[in-house]
């Protein structure tokens, strides 16, 4: 078998029906990746699991702990360990400033799941976003902490989507106005080119 984990090309031929988790968690030492109720029910070993669509890959969740790893051969998976750390940071700090993470076993599920949700749509609010996370199980914090950090996050995504729609848009009206702009000086310096030559002739 062969796929991709996190930036690494794997070749293996462990047993087909091993679990990804175990392979995870046992082979590539990748202890991010939680081992909970292994019946796919608490989302503590969500993973992604890319696969190519056409011209593009398309990203979704799993539960490593019910997929063989036999299913995964040439697809690209991603857990915690191989996110981008930095395009997730304002969603990692809303979970700490509103005291999502207290044991933090569940937190790296969550920070999947939601991973997964910003690949998969194209447009994000809050109701969406809370009901994707519905694999994801919390016993510490009543969700109600872990809720509030995907509200602000989503606000925050949202509004610098705001500005940057905003920004582009700016970019285009002004665009329009140098062209128009350009356009104005072209026809004075031929109205003056023309002025000076009637003067010419007149002479």
């Amino acid at each position: 078998m062969r796929f991709i984990l996190n930036r690494d090309i794997i070749n293996t031929d462990v047993h087909p029906a091993t679990s990804l988790l175990d392979f995870i968690r046992r082979n590539q030492n990748l202890k991010g990746t939680k081992e909970g109720c292994r019946e796919g029910d608490c989302g503590a070993c969500t993973v992604l699991v890319g696969e190519l669509n056409g011209n593009e890959i398309r990203y979704k969740n799993i539960n490593s702990c019910l997929v063989p790893i036999g299913d995964i051969n040439g697809k690209h998976i991603i857990t915690i360990e191989g996110l981008n750390r930095s395009g997730l940071k304002n969603f990692k700090n809303e979970l700490v400033n509103e005291g999502g993470t207290q044991c933090g076993f569940c937190t790296p599920g969550f920070i999947v799941s939601f991973s997964g949700y910003l690949l998969e749509k194209i447009k994000y609010n809050v109701e969406d976003a809370i009901e994707y996370l519905g694999g994801n199980i919390c016993r510490c914090t009543g969700h109600g902490t872990i809720k509030r950090a995907v509200v602000n996050t989503i606000n925050f995504i949202n509004y610098n989507l705001l500005k940057i729609a905003m920004h582009k848009r700016w970019l285009e009206v002004m665009k329009k106005k140098r062209r128009l702009l350009l356009s104005l000086i072209i026809i004075f310096l031929i109205l003056v080119k023309f002025a000076v030559l009637a003067i010419l002739l007149e002479n």
